[in-house]
């Protein structure tokens, strides 16, 4: 969002720019966010959507994820901020995310589609802050946003069943490769079954 404002649609009080408020935040990357107000607290009884410039279609990506970095501060449990995405171009948007409370910093943040959602060639995805009619806070800042193919997995293993005694150990060994475009974890669990 360095150049310009990416195209992104909005209404109510979204804005892009640099952040005046609060007084020591900073765009992640550059100077520049787009953010439910750059220089004060969101509004009351907001209703304000932030939507990528254009549809997109999904279905061409594998496993599409959207993503941005984030930091926000928002009424907790009264106030939210929602990832949404309207698949079928119907004017209503399924939630994806939902936000509430204060994320004390930057975080990178994922969405991953549904399978009825990932399938759309038309999709509208944006962010909505809703707002009641009392407490605001500081509101939603988000920098480097992006829809992309996301993390896929597969594993090649062979049987991994075998029968060990007290104090022995075995080992199989597969592999992982991420054939999606973004990082992911994984944990390794071994169980086992005893005799009664």
């Amino acid at each position: 969002f360095e150049a310009d404002d990416g195209g992104m649609r909005s209404n109510g009080s979204w804005a892009w720019g640099t952040p005046t408020y609060p007084d020591t935040l900073e765009a992640q990357s550059g100077v520049n966010v787009w953010a439910t107000n750059l220089d004060g607290d969101y509004e009351s009884n907001a209703a304000d959507w932030l939507l990528l410039p254009c549809n997109v279609n999904l279905a061409a990506l594998d496993n599409p994820v959207v993503g941005s970095v984030g930091w926000f501060d928002i009424e907790l449990d009264w106030d939210f901020a929602y990832q949404v995405v309207d698949h079928d171009g119907d004017g209503v948007f399924d939630i994806m995310a939902e936000w509430t409370g204060s994320s004390e910093g930057w975080h990178w943040g994922y969405g991953i589609f549904s399978e009825e959602h990932a399938a759309s060639e038309n999709a509208g995805v944006g962010m909505l802050l809703i707002s009641d009619a009392t407490v605001t806070a500081a509101g939603l800042y988000l920098d480097d946003i992006f829809i992309s193919s996301g993390p896929a997995m597969e594993v090649s293993t062979e049987a991994m069943a075998d029968t060990v005694m007290p104090g022995e150990s075995s080992g199989h060994p597969f592999v992982i490769e991420n054939t999606g475009g973004l990082p992911f974890s994984y944990d390794v669990m071994a169980s086992s079954v005893g005799d009664g």
